[in-house]
């Protein structure tokens, strides 16, 4: 994770000024958790809304690995599944988000995610149905 961090912060030095983005990875990388908080707020600040919603949740996760389990036990936060995960991709309005849970859904083979694949088979996007369609299809020949 953290190279594919480093190469989402190389990209964004090259739309944001590179100064700013670097004290944010590094803020990100730093032990000392008001390190990282300032750093997520910094980069919250500086981000367009669109890129806000897909990046922050990464590196959220950076925090994740850097919290221990009995540290998370107390703060009582319920981390979902991978089928509530991607349950909630599905809810977004992020067509491009939607296709592509729904193809790995497909390609998962894993027939516990037919029940959501079906709610999206009549959506009034044509793709959504489609991928939702062929998603159907490759759960139930599984």
């Amino acid at each position: 994770l953290d190279g594919n961090l480093e190469r989402i912060f190389r990209l964004l030095g090259l739309k944001y000024p590179p100064e700013e983005i670097l004290t944010i990875y590094q803020g990100l990388q730093s032990k000392k958790p008001d390190m990282r908080i300032n750093a997520v707020e910094f980069l919250d600040n500086l981000l367009e809304t669109n890129l806000k919603r897909v990046l922050i949740p990464i590196v959220e996760t950076v925090f994740l690995d850097h919290i221990s389990e009995s540290t998370f036990k107390n703060l009582n936060v319920k981390i979902p599944d991978e089928f509530e995960c991607l349950s909630m991709l599905l809810a977004g309005k992020d067509n491009k988000i939607k296709l592509a849970v729904l193809y790995l859904i497909s390609q998962s083979k894993n027939t516990r995610y037919l029940t959501l694949v079906e709610k999206y088979a009549n959506d009034d996007n044509p793709k959504i149905r489609n991928f939702s369609g062929q998603a159907i299809a490759s759960l139930n020949n599984n």
